[in-house]
């Protein structure tokens, strides 16, 4: 509740006419009803990655070998931390703990921009340091710091958010295995393939999130979404 009427306060002193909802943000029903209730159009985006070269070179032509899926499967650390952790997030707000995860994610960039000018300059793996060294120190500290310091937040045990982390992280992995999977079988090769492998990979994505990640309270809530979109 105290995001979304940060949100709410942010979207009107701005006159926002529209904004984008990105995940997991475009995931949460009670953003969309408060937008839908102060009259600010939205758009749900979501996110594809399939870590095949065939499949990026339907939309980058100019993908002639696996360099861009490298820099991919490298910058994944931080999409999985980032996936994991997204939900503590927001402890540190609702609690105003903001301090010392400014200091973390500062100290984090610091330290990121050391080796990676290290490496650039005593290595050849320049684009691949980039990536590599963002993603593990995001990683690291979504891991790491996000889940000990938020329930330090809430007094709760050190470890309280660990299993949790697991299960997510664990999850998406496997998605991106599953996805990847389905596209080296199918192999698109056309635009109309493409879009159509793309509401596959959604729908499977869906049923994947609802046993392995949803909680059963939550997947009555979604179902019961579902039902009374399909009554109106």
């Amino acid at each position: 509740p105290g995001y979304i009427d940060g949100v709410r306060r942010f979207v009107q002193q701005q006159k926002l006419h529209g904004v984008m909802l990105v995940p997991r943000v475009s995931e949460d029903q009670a953003l969309a009803d408060m937008l839908n209730d102060i009259g600010c159009r939205y758009v749900r985006i979501a996110a594809v990655a399939v870590l095949i070269p065939g499949f990026m070179k339907l939309w980058i032509p100019e993908v002639t070998d696996t360099s861009l899926v490298m820099l991919t499967w490298l910058s994944l650390g931080s999409i999985i931390g980032n996936f994991a952790a997204q939900p503590l997030l927001h402890v540190f707000v609702i609690t105003n703990r903001v301090k010392w995860p400014a200091i973390v994610t500062f100290l984090g960039g610091v330290l990121n921009l050391i080796i990676v000018m290290a490496l650039v300059h005593w290595t050849d793996w320049d684009l691949y340091a980039i990536a590599g060294v963002s993603g593990a120190i995001d990683l690291v500290r979504s891991t790491v710091f996000v889940p000990w310091y938020a329930a330090r937040c809430l007094a709760l045990p050190k470890g309280t958010f660990y299993p949790l982390l697991g299960r997510l992280g664990a999850a998406f992995i496997g998605l991106v295995g599953v996805f990847t999977a389905v596209v080296w079988i199918l192999k698109p090769t056309s635009l109309l393939a493409l879009a159509s492998t793309i509401l596959l990979l959604g729908g499977l994505g869906m049923v994947w999130n609802l046993v392995f990640v949803a909680t059963p309270t939550q997947v009555r809530f979604g179902l019961q979404v579902i039902l009374e979109k399909m009554k109106s």
